[in-house]
């Protein structure tokens, strides 16, 4: 786990400044739930609440800074940032 927020830490987040997860975290949830056969935001959002007693040590291993704040993530939180934020058009 360590490994993947190495990989990951460089990584721009295109979000505003003010978000409430930190991008590795969401990443992490997003490539979980998506392995476990989500398909959308919402399914990920709904892995996340569902699985936080397993995903709370995990994320809090990777030191990410909101793992304690909620119980997962919402699906606004999770949402498609706009094509500019990385350069493309």
């Amino acid at each position: 786990m360590e490994r993947f927020a190495e990989i990951f830490s460089e990584l721009p987040d295109p979000r505003a400044e003010n978000a409430l997860h930190d991008l590795r975290e969401l990443l992490f949830i997003a490539l979980l739930a998506t392995l476990c056969g989500g398909t959308s935001c919402t399914d990920m959002a709904l892995f996340a609440r569902m699985k936080f007693y397993l995903l709370e040590p995990i994320l809090k291993r990777m030191d990410c800074r909101a793992t304690t704040r909620s119980a997962g993530c919402s699906a606004c939180s999770i949402r498609r940032p706009s094509s500019d934020a990385f350069g493309c058009s």
